[in-house]
């Protein structure tokens, strides 16, 4: 179950199992992890129990939620277990964010692309997303 937060106008559209409007978001909260969720588990990821788990693998998790480009976003999610080394970017590989200890973890970005959490050798479960779109520039 995810929850959408709009400031947003348009017209209504089905996303996922929501139905919410086209158009640019300011906020956006996932609260957990689904498999039906607009979430891709690329490479040794997976989606169950409303987290999302790689046990010593590789690859990414990319969010499908289209952000605006060069706009600036606060990301707030949990790492409930890791190992290794945990990054996290909107989009420009060389601006991501590494994470190695458990617990509630922020960064702010601005944002080229998606959304995607990179694993390298990493074990780690993280849940608790929150995306949010500030006011302000990097």
């Amino acid at each position: 179950m995810f929850t959408l937060k709009k400031t947003a106008t348009g017209n209504p559209r089905i996303f996922g199992r929501e139905n919410v409007n086209t158009g640019n978001f300011r906020n956006v909260t996932i609260k957990e992890v689904d498999p039906n969720s607009s979430w891709t588990a690329g490479g040794d990821w997976e989606i169950e129990y409303g987290k999302a788990v790689i046990s010593s693998g590789f690859g990414d998790l990319e969010s499908n939620v289209t952000l605006n480009s060069g706009s600036t976003y606060q990301i707030e999610f949990t790492i409930l277990s890791v190992t290794g080394k945990l990054s996290v970017h909107l989009g420009d590989s060389f601006k991501k964010v590494d994470f190695v200890t458990t617990g509630v973890n922020k960064t702010i970005q601005q944002a080229t692309s998606k959304l995607t959490f990179v694993a390298n050798n990493t074990s780690a479960e993280i849940t608790l997303i929150t995306v949010k779109e500030l006011s302000y520039g990097v």
